[in-house]
């Protein structure tokens, strides 16, 4: 009797284990995927005004809650950028992120710049793209610049 419930103590111990893993596997197998197969992550961009005849980089982070965080070139007069995003359908989404820029001759003044875009993810996402337009706005709200252009983008990813 003894033996059998040791027998009995031992493959539930090492079934509930299997569960375990395959649980653990499964909850990170799905982190993955959901990482991967859409924006949630960090990029490298390309930026591209056409008619300024301007590309330079940037780095944007999509994060999971909606959130947007935005860098450009670094400027001492420059905030990164900060928005929202959503996933409009399929693999296409829609951002919208502002930025502050000082005036170094007067602190007093500055301006908020708003660029907003759509965005197409690769069928591997692992590259994404999309027109964008840049509003640029006076204390006052209204438009001193405005400008159309592209950004290009290739995820972040662990390397090791």
């Amino acid at each position: 009797m003894k033996s059998a419930r040791t027998l009995l103590t031992t493959l539930g111990a090492i079934l509930l284990t299997f569960v375990a893993l395959i649980a653990a596997l499964v909850v990170s197998r799905s982190s993955v995927d959901a990482k991967t197969n859409d924006w949630v992550g960090s990029w490298n961009t390309e930026v591209l005004i056409p008619n300024l005849n301007v590309m330079f980089p940037a780095l944007m982070t999509f994060n999971s809650d909606g959130n947007l965080i935005a860098d450009e070139t670094p400027s001492p007069l420059e905030t990164s950028g900060h928005g929202a995003w959503i996933k409009t359908g399929g693999n296409e989404g829609a951002y919208t992120f502002y930025y502050l820029v000082g005036d170094a001759a007067d602190p007093a003044k500055w301006t908020r710049g708003k660029v907003s875009g759509s965005i197409k993810l690769s069928p591997q996402a692992d590259k994404w793209s999309g027109p964008f337009k840049i509003i640029v706005l006076d204390q006052n709200g209204n438009t001193t610049f405005s400008a159309d252009g592209k950004m290009s983008a290739t995820r972040i990813n662990v390397e090791h």
